[in-house]
């Protein structure tokens, strides 16, 4: 209210020098006599007092307001400034109207006084000089009553920070205004360099920290008014999509991004019901680029930087929950007998199909699948291709149409201009062509077989079988069918079947029935059944231990000095192991027990137990069941404090003969 009340009350005292403005002017317009020289003066003291009321009052005004009162001042110092112009020229004329007669006029030098101009104070910020010379441009350096002296001082005011210390050493006269310009359009007004300071902008944007509204909505302004310089730079920031949209959605929570780039609505991936077929999903991702682990644009799974701890949760392997493929219950293999098996020949004609990219005019790329026919004498491409890459249409005629077994169709037609090329280079080839509106059947690509030979081979295929779900959009007639098939030799992969080159790359054509490519033949499972009848006793016979000449060792002959060698190596083995073996009866024994067995008249002490325990090496514990019992005992014999050569109580002494009994 306070603010409104003082708008109000300099409006008044404005009100009063406006009508002394007014009421000087028309002094000045209708009257003559000397007193005009004194008119003037007070005409010029009254204006200053109103430009600087006016500046008071702009100050409390709003954007909207101070639009307003500013055209509405400028008609009173418009009016007065002529009157005054006038009247000088009246009184130079009668003093000198003598010299008038002889003498051409001079020249008036008028000094004009701007209003207030609102523009930004350049600091140097590369992005914002096109903003900031747009509008001295247009209000200042385009304006032919300002000296260039004055446009200099209106430069060098509008500069602060970096670019007024790089014009400092600059004088401020009119010769060296254009060398001034010259230096910061040099400096700041390079269109590269501005492109490139805002893509480094959307690049680089960080995620949100705190995201409340006011803050997602300057980040949102902001990355549009950068796209919108883009745009007035003259770039098309459609080719951009897959690089900055990215980056751009990063910045903001996930909770109000799509989640589902295959079908855009809000729902969960696997949850979808737009586009259910798994072949379709995996196609999808591949069309865009994207990773089949994190769904994102520019890298594979060898690259993704969540490989190591991203899964699916239904299969657990390293892919997105999405493109999960379904269990398949009808790959249960059952052993069955075959006697005959008849494998039908189910021939198929290939057309000449290639996968490619079509670009237009704007460099939106799509890619597609075609048909080359050599039969047709014109190219035709589908109308929705058209609409979508927005192909300059470069005439319209009257086209005749007449396919085999069919009646013709005369009707106008648009021709279009498109550039192809191919997935394995970077050749492409201007075509012209004309529009269909006819749907082309679904054509198969390459089957597994062609696929092999190729990759067998190093021959990179036109129409490879990842892209078999696209589309065939585009039909190349005979008026470019040999720009795109190379003069290479075709390959003859039978009698009638043939794979042909082209700048697309291998095109295969002709009839075949499916069977195997490949030379090698494979058998993935069989099933045998063998009776036991079939062998008799002399087959039998053949495999005695006997006949081959192995014989049990007891039933040898052994010299001397092996039978020494065997008995030291008993020997030895029963010393270290306290293991006992007997090869006529294939049975162990312990030394461990022996010596429980044969204490008798030996005192039980706890050196004795402890010998016997030693007297068993097994560093493996392959024999804990037999010396468990004596570690047991020793384990006692330290909780209840027996000494070493101290006689062991009747419970140890009655375990042990349990011991030795069993």
């Amino acid at each position: 209210m306070a603010t409104d009340e003082n708008i109000n009350k300099l409006q008044r005292k404005r009100s009063t020098l406006r009508s002394k403005v007014t009421r000087l002017t028309g002094k000045l317009n209708n009257e003559d006599g000397i007193d005009k020289a004194f008119d003037v003066e007070l005409l010029e003291d009254t204006l200053q007092d109103l430009k600087l009321m006016n500046e008071t009052i702009h100050d409390l005004l709003n954007d909207e307001d101070y639009e307003r009162d500013t055209v509405d001042c400028e008609k009173y110092f418009d009016t007065a400034k002529l009157a005054i112009f006038n009247t000088k020229r009246k009184v130079s004329a009668n003093i000198n109207v003598s010299s008038s007669e002889f003498s051409p006029p001079s020249s008036i030098n008028t000094s004009v006084k701007l209003p207030t101009i609102k523009i930004n104070t350049f600091f140097g910020g590369i992005e914002e000089f096109p903003s900031f010379w747009e509008r001295f441009n247009s209000c200042i350096d385009s304006n032919a009553s300002l000296s260039l002296v004055d446009k200099h001082v209106f430069l060098r005011g509008y500069l602060d920070g970096e670019t007024k210390r790089l014009v400092d050493g600059i004088s401020v006269i009119g010769d060296t205004y254009e060398t001034t310009k010259k230096l910061l359009e040099d400096k700041y007004g390079n269109k590269d360099r501005i492109i490139q300071s805002h893509l480094d902008y959307l690049e680089n944007l960080k995620p949100v920290q705190n995201p409340s509204p006011m803050e997602l909505n300057d980040l949102y302004i902001e990355c549009n008014r950068r796209l919108q310089a883009l745009n007035a730079l003259g770039e098309n920031t459609e080719a951009y999509g897959r690089i900055l949209a990215p980056k751009i959605i990063r910045a903001f929570p996930t909770e109000i991004c799509c989640r589902w780039i295959i079908y855009a609505k809000r729902h969960w991936p696997q949850n979808c019901e737009t586009v259910t077929d798994y072949k379709t999903r995996v196609q999808k991702l591949k069309n865009s680029n994207r990773c089949f682990l994190c769904t994102n644009r520019g890298h594979r799974i060898a690259n993704c930087p969540r490989k190591s701890i991203a899964r699916c949760i239904k299969c657990k392997k390293q892919l997105h929950v999405s493109i999960c493929p379904p269990k398949n219950t009808q790959l249960l293999i059952t052993n069955s007998e075959v006697n005959h098996i008849n494998i039908p020949r189910t021939i198929f004609t290939h057309l000449q199909t290639a996968c490619l990219y079509v670009t237009g005019p704007t460099g939106i790329t799509k890619l597609t699948r075609c048909i080359l026919d050599g039969g047709s004498q014109a190219s035709f491409v589908d109308v929705k291709l058209i609409d979508k890459l927005k192909l300059n249409v470069i005439n319209s005629s009257s086209l005749r149409v007449q396919a085999f077994e069919s009646s013709f169709t005369q009707e106008q037609r648009r021709c279009v201009q498109l550039t192809l090329s191919g997935l394995w280079s970077k050749q492409s080839i201007l075509i012209t062509a004309f529009e269909s509106n006819n749907w082309y059947t679904t054509h198969p690509s390459a089957t597994l077989e062609i696929s092999q030979f190729a990759h067998k081979n190093k021959l990179k295929l036109a129409d490879p079988p990842d892209n078999s779900s696209l589309p065939v959009e585009l039909l190349i007639g005979g008026d470019y069918y040999w720009q795109i098939v190379t003069a290479e030799s075709p390959i003859k992969l039978s009698d009638s079947f043939v794979m042909v080159p082209s700048m697309l790359g291998w095109i295969f054509s002709g009839s075949r029935t499916h069977t195997t490519i490949a030379d090698n033949t494979f058998v993935h499972q069989f099933s045998v059944q063998v009776s036991n009848d079939c062998l008799n006793d002399q087959v039998r016979c053949f495999w005695e231990l006997d006949s081959i000449g192995i014989q049990d060792i007891q039933k040898r002959r052994m010299s001397a000095r092996v039978e020494e060698i065997l008995s030291k190596f008993h020997k030895s083995t029963t010393a270290v192991l306290g293991i006992d073996w007997d090869t006529n009866d294939d049975t162990l024994g312990n030394a461990f027990k022996t010596s429980f067995c044969f204490s008798g008249g030996k005192p039980l002490t706890k050196r004795w137990l402890l010998r016997c325990i030693a007297s068993c090496y097994d560093p493996l514990g392959l024999f804990s069941p037999f010396t468990i019992i004596g570690k047991i005992l020793f384990q006692d014999t330290w909780i209840l404090g027996i000494k070493w050569d101290e006689l062991t109580n009747k419970l140890i002494n009655h375990v042990v003969c349990c011991s030795e009994a069993t």
